[in-house]
């Protein structure tokens, strides 16, 4: 973590949004995207507090999705990203041939983003314009696809002049074949060799022969077999057969290096509208990935900058999957700060992540999974305070760390900001704790900053309730069977049940009376 000295404002709303795992909900995002660009956008997503480019992006969102509902969706789908061919074109890079199919595999994803495009109805706008900045690259598309084979070889199409080489390559290398299997069938020469067959040494036609016999066989020695028994000869009456074929080889490099630089020279030449293209068909597919996430998730496009609380009903956690309980909670507007108390594994961390990650989300052009009736009011930053914040290298203990970090969302939250602060004041003496979660409650209070803390103080639900500025909200166990239900209750503030639970784990009856007694009048009542 860095020093309180070097925490920047946008530290710490990247830390606050790692704190939500809001990474976890782009990796999720990123895994629904066709093309690479798209998933780079996804994995770099960050929530803004524009509105107007928030009406842009989940008008794109809507869009996408009623396109699959209705139509079905898109098929583009590429395997490598072009941009860092793209990048070594502009350096005036001669492409290989696997580089150049990436090319072209680029244009034709993006020619099918643009023919599809056409096919929308009338209510994809945006769509429609996103396809409308795609140029046509159809000739260049042509052009590679008739030169280069899908696996990224040359082909003989690609040149009158290659297509003959290739012809003569074949013909000298069986005029090398047949100089080369007369040595092998000739009487003179049969017990030397190890067996009757040729093979390829550095690239020249040789034969292997029984190094006690190496004088028979008058050749160039190409390599010595590893136990020494067998030499590799290339034999001097099939020299200047097999000079003929490699020298057709050799041309036959220059030629197709020739092309791969005309080629490169050509995507070169339109690399701008290359770069035109493929962002556009990444847009196209990143406005279909949020569509096709909102599907998975069960996501519902909210009203954007209209909102003046926030109000989650039927709202599910995105990263949790199976049978799970919705949450409804509602925070303002005649109130700023909602305390959320009740026992450990009741829910209360999942409340306060599911609201930091709806908004998050929401501001992002993302579907959030809900019921109708949410909203979400429009905020310059989501703060949080999560978890075990201990930094060994800092010496910082729990507490400190945790003050550290309130500390700088004090400093950069303002009245337009959302704080989430998970068990406020623990990890040091409850008393002291509690005294300070309420003074920095009634700060954001005072403030104005719309805050959500959990905590297991009663004495800070109590300075909750006491609050106009305030309220109290709960989650419990389900009193017989000791299972959270994992609902949240507004209102009313919640209890720990952990003489409950120590009575369910097998404590003594008398330790639990004991225990009692020590709570005081005051807490059984309000228990």
């Amino acid at each position: 973590m860095p020093t309180q000295q070097s925490v920047t404002k946008t530290d710490l709303l990247n830390r606050s949004a790692d704190l939500l795992e809001f990474d976890r909900v782009l990796s999720s995002l990123a895994s629904h995207a066709r093309l690479p660009g798209s998933r780079a956008q996804a994995l770099m997503l960050h929530p803004t507090s524009s509105i107007e480019a928030l009406k842009l992006r989940h008008t794109e969102t809507r869009e996408a999705r009623l396109v699959i509902e209705e139509h079905g969706d898109l098929d583009l789908a590429m395997e490598f990203d072009p941009t860092p061919v793209l990048d070594r074109v502009a350096l005036q890079a001669v492409l290989t041939g696997e580089e150049l199919i990436v090319v072209a595999d680029s244009i034709e994803v993006s020619r099918k983003a643009k023919a599809a495009a056409r096919k929308l109805p009338a209510r994809a706008k945006s769509l429609v314009a996103l396809s409308k900045r795609i140029p046509d690259l159809r000739q260049l598309e042509r052009e590679l696809r008739r030169s280069i084979g899908p696996g990224g070889d040359v082909l003989d199409s690609a040149s009158p002049h290659l297509r003959s080489l290739r012809s003569t390559i074949r013909q000298r290398y069986q005029t090398a074949i047949r100089s080369i299997e007369k040595v092998i069938e000739s009487d003179s020469t049969n017990a030397a060799l190890q067996e009757q067959i040729f093979t390829v040494r550095s690239d020249r036609l040789v034969v292997p022969v029984k190094s006690d016999f190496r004088r028979r066989i008058p050749g160039i020695i190409h390599g010595v077999s590893d136990s020494g028994a067998t030499i590799f000869v290339e034999p001097f009456s099939n020299v200047q057969t097999t000079n003929a074929w490699r020298e057709s080889i050799a041309l036959e490099a220059e030629e197709i290096l020739r092309i791969l630089r005309k080629l490169s020279n050509r995507v070169a030449r339109h690399i701008t509208e290359l770069g035109e293209a493929i962002a556009a068909a990444s847009d196209i597919d990143f406005a279909f990935m949020k569509a096709r996430y909102a599907i998975n998730i069960g996501g519902r496009e909210l009203p954007v900058g209209t909102a003046d609380s926030f109000r989650l009903n039927g709202a599910r956690h995105p990263l949790l999957s199976g049978d799970v309980v919705p949450i409804s909670l509602h925070l303002g507007p005649h109130f700023h700060c909602l305390v959320i108390t009740g026992p450990n594994t009741g829910g209360k961390t999942v409340a306060l992540k599911t609201l930091g990650l709806h908004v998050l989300m929401h501001q992002s052009g993302l579907q959030v999974p809900c019921e109708p009736g949410s909203t979400l009011r429009l905020v310059d930053g989501v703060y949080a305070d999560i978890g075990d914040r201990q930094n060994i290298d800092e010496s910082l203990s729990t507490f400190a760390a945790h003050i550290s970090n309130i500390v700088s969302i004090i400093r950069y939250s303002s009245a337009n900001s959302l704080v989430v602060i998970d068990e406020i004041g623990t990890s040091t003496d409850a008393e002291e704790g509690s005294a300070l979660g309420r003074a920095i409650l009634g700060h954001f209070a005072n403030v104005g900053t719309s805050t959500v803390a959990t905590t297991h103080y009663r004495s800070v639900a109590s300075f909750a309730e006491e609050s106009s500025l305030m309220a109290n909200a709960s989650v419990e166990l389900d009193p017989g069977s000791m299972e959270p239900t994992y609902r949240v209750t507004m209102g009313l503030p919640g209890r720990s049940y952990a003489l409950e639970m120590a009575q369910s784990m097998g404590v003594d009856a008398p330790i639990l009376r004991e225990a009692r007694r020590h709570l005081g009048p005051q807490r059984q009542r309000a228990d």
